[in-house]
């Protein structure tokens, strides 16, 4: 839905007389932003709840090398701590998965 409103979007202000080439530059640089945002949304959503927070706690802004993030998850999932690193990394590749597709 975003992207076709992106498209159609482009193309009327593509055609609007008057506009420099750095105007209609920064317009459309715009919208892709917003799509490629909103593309960054839905994979996320599509993750599950475990996922997510396999995620927030490891990359999340509260997290610095050496903190205590595996143990965490661990408590959270009921887990042990090895179990968390592959939990962290199964959903990091399910993420990956749904942003850039399988290859």
């Amino acid at each position: 839905m975003i992207a076709a409103i992106g498209v159609f979007l482009r193309k009327k202000v593509l055609m609007l007389p008057g506009l420099t080439q750095i105007v209609r530059w920064a317009f459309t640089a715009e919208i892709r932003f917003c799509w490629v945002v909103s593309l960054c949304f839905k994979a996320w959503e599509q993750l599950s709840d475990d996922d997510r927070y396999c995620l927030e706690t490891f990359y999340g802004d509260g997290n610095t090398y050496g903190s205590s993030a595996a143990y965490y998850i661990a408590e959270y999932l009921h887990i042990e701590q090895p179990t968390a690193y592959k939990r962290k990394n199964r959903a990091l590749d399910r993420l990956t998965v749904l942003l850039f597709g399988k290859s």
